[in-house]
């Protein structure tokens, strides 16, 4: 027994510093997560303040001239199927605030036949916002975004939320979350 004491002593000690090493290279992690999510963030927040986007129908926004309180941008293309899937929760949403308080616009992402397939989506999926070309990607390159669908939430020029792959936007807590930052 006292052959394998030592032996058991540095399993021990070998344990206790892998499971140290895994906890803080997890808080670490976070921590780089949570410093990623402010700096896009602050891009985000001077991306607004910057941007005037036109839409199909050719009303122009500029964002930070913007009378609603709340604005939700969401990237889409008309060949991205979670894009598609979250229309009728963005058609509901619509339904649930008024424009007077809250702005949404598609930034649309396809490159090619652009105006006759945001047209065509438009039709099918009777939405009830208007969208905006972005077939050179210049939009969603200064996001830096890289995958869609991806939605941006701002209230009076500040981003809330910025909800990354297919989202509800008709779910009960998303829209009590808005009125409480609309509240705020």
């Amino acid at each position: 027994m006292k052959k394998f004491f030592p032996l058991l002593i540095m399993i021990i000690a070998f344990l206790g510093f892998l499971t140290g090493q895994i906890f803080f290279e997890m808080v670490d992690t976070r921590a780089g997560q949570f410093t990623q999510s402010k700096e896009k963030f602050g891009l985000y927040e001077n991306l607004y303040s910057e941007l005037s986007l036109v839409t199909t129908d050719g009303a122009k926004h500029k964002l930070k001239e913007v009378k609603s309180p709340a604005v939700l941008l969401n990237f889409w293309a008309s060949w991205c199927q979670p894009c598609l899937k979250e229309f009728p929760t963005l058609n509901a949403l619509r339904e649930k605030f008024k424009p007077e308080e809250l702005l949404i616009l598609g930034i649309n992402n396809d490159e090619e036949n652009q105006d006759k397939l945001i047209k065509k989506i438009e039709s099918e999926y009777a939405l009830k916002f208007k969208s905006v070309k972005d077939a050179n990607n210049e939009i969603t390159s200064k996001f830096h975004i890289s995958e869609i669908p991806i939605s941006i939430l701002y209230v009076k020029g500040k981003v809330v939320d910025v909800f990354y792959g297919e989202s509800d936007f008709s779910s009960d807590s998303f829209a009590s979350n808005l009125k409480e930052a609309l509240a705020r």
